[in-house]
């Protein structure tokens, strides 16, 4: 399923209901896949996503589309 703007026209809570759907075993055994477009960061709190299912998406300096993977930042320790 593919939804632009999830947040737009639902409740917060319905929004989250809906991606957990999709991420239960329980009620999607057949994997089915939700690719959704947000700017609800609250999203990222709230669902167990992992770092590799987050991509950042922007316009460069020529119009093109970059995507980042979440997994692909690296974080270093305080100490370093």
């Amino acid at each position: 399923m593919l939804i632009d703007e999830i947040e737009a026209k639902m409740h917060p809570m319905m929004t989250i209901n809906t991606i957990n759907l999709f991420l239960n075993k329980a009620t999607n055994p057949y994997g089915a896949q939700i690719i959704f477009a947000t700017h609800d960061t609250n999203i990222l709190t709230y669902c167990p996503l992992w770092r590799d299912q987050i991509n950042f998406v922007e316009k460069n300096n020529w119009e093109a589309t970059e995507i980042y993977a979440l997994s692909d930042f690296r974080y270093f320790d305080e100490k370093n």
